[in-house]
């Protein structure tokens, strides 16, 4: 196998940073590096330019170094290494939930408390709505569901239930005996 030459992290990340700028390649960091910045693979836009594959290779115990190798096609494991990164990804990214869960009154008063499930989108429009009455300017929905009030919910609900939009309800439960 001929000697490949082995780059300092600092001049490869400029590197990757380049061919991006420059080629407008995808660079996609395969896994993290121990004492450099792991694995790459800058993937071309196009078939006018190389993919690029760039691996951290043990130098010493004390440094690590990438290797640099340009190709016209990814190999099978290139591509599996890719999709794993995808998939993870994925797994990582936020998901949106679509409904909120509010207790009209604290749980343990049988005879007011409802918790209630809304879709999300509803509840900010109505937020919107309301706030639109004071003349304060947006809604944040993580504020409200932390600072909210017994009034304001039990205003929600009944406007929900006129609305039919409630995705399910349950009475209080009286927590305090055991």
């Amino acid at each position: 196998m001929p000697k490949q030459t082995v780059y300092d992290w600092k001049s490869t990340e400029e590197y990757i940073e380049s061919i991006v700028s420059k080629y407008g390649h995808e660079a996609i960091q395969l896994s993290e590096g121990s004492l450099g910045i792991g694995d790459w693979v800058l993937i071309s836009p196009d078939d006018k330019h190389y993919n690029i594959v760039i691996r951290e290779v043990f130098v010493s115990s004390v440094c690590s170094g990438q290797t640099i190798r340009k190709c016209k096609t990814l190999s099978n494991k290139i591509l599996k290494e890719i999709e794993e990164y995808r998939r993870r990804m994925e797994d990582d990214e936020p998901k949106d939930d679509e409904t909120v869960a509010l207790d009209t009154f604290p749980k343990d008063d049988r005879n007011y408390s409802r918790h209630f499930v809304v879709p999300k989108s509803w509840l900010i429009d109505i937020l919107e709505r309301l706030d639109g009455f004071n003349e304060r300017k947006g809604v944040d929905l993580d504020r409200f569901l932390q600072n909210y009030i017994w009034d304001e919910t039990w205003f929600i609900y009944l406007q929900a239930k006129k609305d039919e939009v409630i995705i399910s309800e349950e009475e209080g439960s009286d927590e305090s005996t055991g």
